[in-house]
């Protein structure tokens, strides 16, 4: 399970191109986009779509041996800082019982980050770095009798603390 940020238009495939196979969760409006729509369905990539759903489809391709990507901001970063963090990839951990493996991307120029314009190039090449971790260990968020929501609100705070450390470290 790879949990990673998602600073630009093109983290995902730099990622998945050193991957030798991922599944990734992909925002559902993608599904309409035709430049998009035959490529996704063709990968068989997992539409953000139902909540319960999609946990349970993750776990279940986790427990087959497959990997699967997430970024748990569910869209682009803003520039130079994280968006809020859902809990979904928190919740396929602990349903799949698999230590998410935070992948920190960096992005030098800042390029195509939510909010900027297609057409905005920096003025340099911009590099894409991947700071691959330890993976979070999910028995360390499970303790009993705590709910599963509970665990999964601790875990999700944790990888955010983690990315926000990790992308200040130069």
């Amino acid at each position: 399970l790879v949990v990673a940020n998602h600073p630009t238009l093109l983290d995902a495939f730099c990622l998945m191109s050193v991957m030798p196979q991922a599944d990734c969760v992909i925002k559902a409006d993608h599904m309409q986009n035709p430049f998009f729509a035959g490529a996704i369905s063709g990968a068989g990539y997992i539409p953000n779509l139902n909540g319960p759903q999609l946990v349970t489809e993750c776990a279940d391709r986790l427990r087959r041996g497959r990997s699967v990507i997430i970024f748990p901001e569910g869209t682009r970063s803003p520039l130079n800082g994280l968006g809020p963090f859902a809990r979904g990839a928190a919740h396929v951990a602990l349903r799949a019982e698999r230590d998410p493996l935070p992948v920190a991307i960096k992005c030098e120029p800042a390029t195509l980050y939510r909010g900027s314009a297609w057409w905005d190039v920096p003025e340099r090449r911009f590099t894409l770095t991947l700071l691959v971790d330890d993976p979070l260990v999910v028995s360390d968020f499970v303790h009993q009798p705590i709910p599963v929501s509970r665990a999964a609100r601790a875990l999700t705070a944790a990888l955010r603390n983690h990315f926000e450390r990790r992308l200040t470290v130069d």
